[in-house]
């Protein structure tokens, strides 16, 4: 998809995904990451939590929901999905510098999960005495949460979402002897 404004760039979409694992699909609540060129006119903005509407003149919108905004730059988006969109398709539109459009329709699924992993391919899993703390998002709300590791199939002692952070949720979960 190309947009057009007289005067600036044109606004080309590539894809909408997870930003933890780059698939495509979507839940409420989690962090998403769109991607394309001139998104943002050339400027690049970050917003802290609780994230703004708008980083650098971008706004996004699902469902006609605002997003919180994480980051933007002409390349990449990065936005909280809006906890009260339902599961289907919804339509996703940017708004900024180089204009306003709906570029897509995304599938929402209850939950779309992803683990977010380090620059060190450790994954973003940290071990905390005798357990692991696994930093995703999409876990949905409420959805049961299962851990494999080494093969054996764990019960989290807690997962949910990160109070600090939208968008993250934590999974911890014991390591067995």
């Amino acid at each position: 998809v190309t947009l057009t404004v007289q005067g600036a760039a044109p606004f080309v979409y590539e894809g909408g995904v997870n930003s933890a694992s780059y698939v495509s699909g979507l839940s409420p609540g989690s962090f998403a990451s769109v991607f394309g060129f001139s998104m943002a006119g050339g400027a690049t903005g970050l917003g802290l939590p609780p994230y703004p509407n708008d980083v650098s003149g971008v706004e996004v919108s699902l469902g006609g929901s605002m997003a919180g905004v994480h980051y933007s730059s002409d390349r990449q988006l990065n936005f909280v999905v809006p906890r009260q969109l339902a599961a289907g398709a919804a339509s996703l539109a940017v708004s900024g510098p180089t204009g306003s459009t709906v570029i897509a329709r995304v599938p929402v699924a209850e939950a779309a999960p992803g683990i977010f992993f380090s620059g060190t391919n450790d994954g973003a899993i940290l071990r905390n005495q005798n357990f692991l703390e696994i930093y995703c998002t999409g876990l949905g709300s409420g959805q049961p949460v299962t851990v494999i590791l080494g093969g054996q199939r764990l019960a989290p002692e807690w997962s949910g979402p990160n109070e600090v952070y939208p968008g993250l949720d934590q999974v911890n979960v014991r390591i067995p002897d």
